[in-house]
C-alpha cells in the first residue's frame, strides 16, 4: 500500500498495477505504462511528453489507462539503435582560441 510519505518522496507509484491486470495485458501483447518507464528507465512525465510531442513509441489508451503494444516497442527500440560511424579519416576539431594577445597583455 502506498503511503503519502512515498508519494510526497516519490519513490511511489501513483499508477499500482495488478498482477492480475498485468497479466491480462500481457496475453493482449500490451504493457502497462508504469512497466514501460522501468524498462526505458524513464518517468511517466517523460513518456507523457513523447506523447504530446509524438514521439517515442507508439501507444493505446484504455479508458484512462496509458499502455504500449509489445511489438510498438521492439520497433521503437530497434529504430533507436545508435550506428558508430566509421571515420575515413580521423576526427578533425577545431583549433583552440589564439590567445596571445591576452598573454601579450599579462
Amino acid at each position: 500500500m502506498t503511503t503519502t510519505q512515498e508519494l510526497k518522496a516519490g519513490t511511489a507509484s501513483t499508477t499500482a498495477v495488478s498482477d492480475e491486470r498485468r497479466n491480462l495485458l500481457e496475453k493482449l501483447g500490451l504493457m502497462h505504462e508504469v512497466d514501460v518507464c522501468t524498462l526505458c528507465n524513464v518517468k511517466s512525465e517523460t513518456l507523457w511528453t513523447w506523447r504530446k510531442e509524438q514521439r517515442g513509441p507508439k501507444f493505446v489508451k484504455l479508458g484512462r489507462e496509458i499502455c504500449y503494444r509489445v511489438d510498438d516497442l521492439l520497433a521503437w527500440i530497434a529504430s533507436n539503435v545508435v550506428e558508430f560511424m566509421q571515420a575515413e579519416t580521423p576526427m578533425q576539431f577545431p583549433a583552440p582560441a589564439n590567445d596571445s594577445a591576452a598573454a601579450a597583455a599579462a
